[in-house]
């Protein structure tokens, strides 16, 4: 497989990032820390800060990135050594995005009024799990060519202890 291809996914997952973290930044401008939010539509029982309520997004954001910068990396080192972690980390990305997607879609009934950056948030997300599941693919059809580890060696018959043969 070409790793232009994998680029190429890699330049789209990017862009889907840079709109998910422009997204939430946008969404979070109004906040402050004496901001109260009614926390039940963000999954929380009671009142809560607005900055306590955007804090999973921007880990997720922040994750999003080291699994890109992961993912650049393994492919420039050699992507069959680290196909295992590889497609471990784009799979909780790739759940973890399609969950923040999934709450900034409906992102309606806060006070937050910039309901635009909610969606952009939510189309960033979404580029961002659709570059993770493609990289998934390209990652996992790649034939593991090396053996990781020591190769086992053949040993002659006659070293053997007649004992253990």
């Amino acid at each position: 497989m070409e790793h232009i291809v994998v680029y190429g996914i890699l330049g789209l997952t990017s862009l889907g990032w840079i709109i998910m973290l422009a997204g939430i930044g946008s969404v979070q401008a109004n906040c402050g820390r004496d901001a109260l939010d009614r926390g039940a539509d963000a999954g929380y029982l009671g009142p809560a800060e607005c900055n306590t309520i955007f804090g999973y997004t921007w880990w997720i954001v922040w994750l999003q990135l080291a699994v890109l910068l992961g993912i650049t990396f393994s492919i420039v080192k050699g992507v069959e050594r680290w196909r295992a972690p590889a497609l471990g980390y784009l799979a909780i990305a790739s759940v973890l995005t399609m969950d923040t997607a999934n709450t900034y879609i409906y992102f309606n009934s806060t006070p937050v009024n910039n309901h635009s950056a909610a969606r952009a948030t939510a189309a960033g997300a979404v580029i961002c799990s659709i570059g993770n599941l493609a990289l998934m693919t390209c990652v996992g059809l790649l034939e593991e060519k090396e053996i990781i580890g020591p190769k086992p060696m053949a040993v002659p018959k006659s070293s053997i202890p007649s004992a253990v043969i």
